[in-house]
């Protein structure tokens, strides 16, 4: 099957809004063993849209994916595009205008008119509810088009992910039949993206598993795909062995996930004490379900006054070291364990940029600092490259990935 995305959106276009749409559908298509073929951006327009549809078409895509255009408002323009390219009829669907009544139940005011528009669908279409806004999606097969198919799905993420997952992934898998490739993903961290390759690449030479790596601060994800489950799978724990601890388990998507549920396995609680990070780490640990379990809190302590006052960094150490030293990540994280009593702790100190560097301590110098109670705190120092979002989660995924290593006793 080739897939197309077609978004849509002027938006899109200017900046300032990122596609993550796309992405989405990546995502969950190469978990099934799909794979989104070309995508385009258009603007909100009846000519760039059929231009975007017609290109899918002439390339041969199966399934052409619109997102975006579908609301109530003036630049929502989408419906009357594709109608009008294919010769479409409207109809209002019963489902549909039940939908947009329980949407509006509870509301102030009637319906207004140009909402109940939304249940105005094509007369060859399927709907796919949406359960979250008043846009629902639309499948239809393409008038003379050798079996392709087009489906129309709403912009907005929270309302695109739950219908796409729920309402439409079920319907491509079954168009796809047996054509689909079995996918695995190991997700390594702790090592950059050639490191990773280096070190896997050679266990893929003699097999007829093909490999992508896809790297972000922290992490690689290795994405396995092939014809042959059984071959797929071996591919997989062998790839495991050789990472070792650096291999988050199995369906384990993340590493935050993955330290939650290390620490509630062990039992233990966790804190964090952040400089230049200013709570990333903890954000990204409350992100996980059941996090509550583990994380007693966390304290941002931007300035040398904060890291003394409540973290007992000593003046000496300040005035001696600086606070971007490895001295004073171990007074934080010390401090951190004994004022929050909490059983393992992380301390995150550095220079994020883009100004603040010295030849002596550049942009990018951070330490961190892991302690697990009963034992001397582990401090590292790392020299991060890029700008200063990348430098604040590079540091923070490097801490979940230092104490989880020492959870694991793999240090």
């Amino acid at each position: 099957m080739k897939i197309a995305v077609v978004g849509i959106g002027d938006e899109l276009l200017r900046g300032f809004t990122i596609n993550t749409n796309l992405a989405f559908i990546g995502r969950s298509l190469v978990a099934e063993g799909l794979e989104v073929e070309r995508s385009y951006v258009v603007a909100d327009t009846a000519e760039a849209i059929q231009g975007g549809i017609e290109s899918a078409l002439g390339a041969g895509c199966d399934l052409i994916i619109t997102t975006g255009g579908l609301g109530p408002t003036v630049d929502d323009v989408t419906k009357k595009a594709v109608a009008e390219m294919f010769g479409l009829g409207f109809k209002e669907s019963p489902g549909v205008l039940r939908d947009l009544r329980d949407y509006w139940a509870g509301r102030p005011g009637e319906m207004p008119e140009h909402v109940r528009g939304q249940a105005m669908i094509f007369e060859n279409a399927d709907y796919l509810p949406n359960r979250v806004g008043t846009a629902p999606g639309m499948v239809f097969e393409v008038p003379d088009g050798d079996g392709a198919r087009v489906v129309m799905l709403p912009g907005p993420p929270p309302e695109l992910n739950p219908m796409f997952i729920k309402h439409l992934l079920p319907k491509i898998l079954s168009w796809a039949g047996e054509g689909r490739r079995h996918v695995r993903t190991v997700v390594a961290v702790g090592l950059p993206e050639s490191k990773v390759e280096a070190l896997t690449g050679p266990l893929l030479a003699e097999t007829a598993v093909s490999a992508a790596y896809c790297a972000s601060p922290g992490r690689v994800n290795i994405y396995l795909s092939g014809d042959d489950s059984t071959a797929v799978a071996m591919v997989e724990a062998t790839l495991r062995e050789a990472l070792g601890w650096r291999a988050l388990p199995q369906g384990v998507d993340s590493l935050p996930e993955a330290l939650v549920a290390l620490l509630a396995e062990r039992r233990l609680t966790c804190g964090a004490a952040e400089s230049c990070t200013a709570g990333l780490v903890a954000a990204a640990i409350t992100d996980i379900p059941g996090s509550s379990n583990v994380l007693k809190g966390g304290v941002v302590v931007y300035s040398d006054e904060l890291k003394k006052r409540l973290l007992g960094v000593p003046d000496e150490v300040l005035s001696s070291h600086g606070a971007v030293s490895r001295e004073c990540a171990a007074a934080m994280v010390e401090g951190l364990l004994t004022r929050l009593g909490v059983d393992t702790g992380m301390a995150i100190t550095g220079i994020a940029g883009p100004g603040g560097g010295t030849p002596e301590k550049p942009v990018g110098l951070v330490f961190i600092s892991v302690a697990v109670k009963d034992s001397a705190p582990v401090v590292e120092r790392f020299n991060f490259s890029g700008d200063r979002r990348r430098i604040r989660d590079s540091a923070a995924a490097t801490a979940m990935t230092i104490l989880r290593r020492e959870l694991l006793g793999a240090g």
